[in-house]
């Protein structure tokens, strides 16, 4: 089984200033430009992180929503992918904790009914392979297939050197080989 790869990796965005200046002045066309080049790779990266569409759409509308509102001052010429990327994540992060205390409240006043934490994800074998990795390396593998991220990218994104994003896919990559291996057997 291949675990699928959506294509062409990031390419350096000269223009990534003049956008977020545009976008500071109130420009719409800026915005939709920076949508066109990055809207599918944030939902396609939150719905594998989430399992969930919705919940990925809702939480890649507040990332786009805090770009309006706060663009970044000081971006690198490069791509913004990671920065918006890194805001997905975070906002991901915050829903979980929220939805924790919420079932914790809701498990303290309703002994009956206990919600699960955690998203539904769809079945299927990629997916179940991924959840075999720990953490870090998941993360990783998400962010280069399904955020469709560059390995400088990522370790931008997760504030790591760039031997430490490739280490942790060679890592991964071998650990779903040498799970492929057994599962073939």
């Amino acid at each position: 089984m291949r675990l699928p790869f959506t294509g062409a990796a990031a390419v350096a965005e000269p223009q990534v200033a003049d956008d977020l200046a545009a976008l500071r002045r109130g420009d719409s066309n800026a915005l939709t430009e920076i949508l066109r080049r990055h809207e599918k790779a944030t939902i396609g990266y939150l719905i594998n992180l989430t399992g969930d569409p919705t919940l990925a759409q809702d939480l890649s509308q507040e990332t786009f929503l805090r770009l309006i509102r706060r663009p970044p001052r000081h971006q690198k010429e490069g791509s913004l992918r990671p920065w918006l990327i890194r805001v997905a994540r975070n906002l991901f992060h915050d829903h979980l904790r929220k939805n924790r205390r919420l079932v914790s409240l809701e498990s303290q006043t309703d002994s009956g009914f206990s919600p699960s934490t955690e998203a539904k994800r769809p079945d299927s074998a990629a997916r179940d392979l991924l959840a075999t990795l720990p953490t870090d390396l998941k993360e990783i593998v998400q962010l280069r297939i399904f955020g469709e991220l560059t390995f400088r990218e990522i370790a931008e994104t997760l504030s790591i050197p760039l031997g430490t994003a490739q280490w942790r896919m060679n890592c991964a990559l071998e650990k779903l080989r040498s799970q492929l291996g057994e599962n073939d057997q």
